[in-house]
């Protein structure tokens, strides 16, 4: 039963971690066309 249980928070900390980078990825991406834009404008 215990090792059921930790199997569970183990897979809920690598989906967090999963989300966590996903969103990371997601604000650079942002970030990194923000800047081209700008340099365009240039």
């Amino acid at each position: 039963m215990i090792w059921l249980f930790r199997m569970d928070v183990t897979e809920r900390l690598l989906n967090a971690k999963v989300v966590i980078f996903l969103g990371f990825l997601w604000l650079a991406v942002e970030f990194l066309r923000s800047v081209l834009d700008s340099l365009e404008k240039v």
